[in-house]
């Protein structure tokens, strides 16, 4: 199943996400990261829009069990990642850009823990 840009354009809007820059950069990352696939798993075992893995794409399962979704649900997926990203340190500064780029930059080095972006 692949999911709309507006869904997270809307999910964003209800959870305070500003629609340029950080909406725009979640759709990016989320796009680069998975086509906007929700259920997929990649070849080292990265799953989700956002490809988390290990100790992180564990706790997307517990997560979504103790809210009785299952992991692949694209809302689950967003509601987590909001959940552990404004916990990050690193989300201050992306939720302070002013630019699409400074967004995506801070959200794929600190959330996505990727050195080049």
């Amino acid at each position: 199943m692949t999911i709309s840009a507006s869904l997270i354009y809307a999910w964003c809007s209800l959870h305070g996400y500003a629609p340029v820059p950080q909406c725009s950069a979640l759709v990016h990352l989320a796009f680069e990261e998975s086509g906007l696939r929700p259920g997929v798993i990649s070849r080292r075992g990265d799953a989700g829009l956002f490809q988390w893995r290990d100790a992180r794409r564990r706790a997307l399962v517990r997560y979504a069990a103790w809210h009785g979704r299952p992991w692949t649900d694209p809302h689950t997926q967003l509601d987590f990642m909001d959940t552990e990203w404004r916990a990050m340190p690193g989300s201050s500064a992306f939720f302070h850009a002013r630019t699409r780029a400074a967004a995506y930059y801070g959200f794929c080095r600190d959330f996505l823990r990727r050195r080049a972006c």
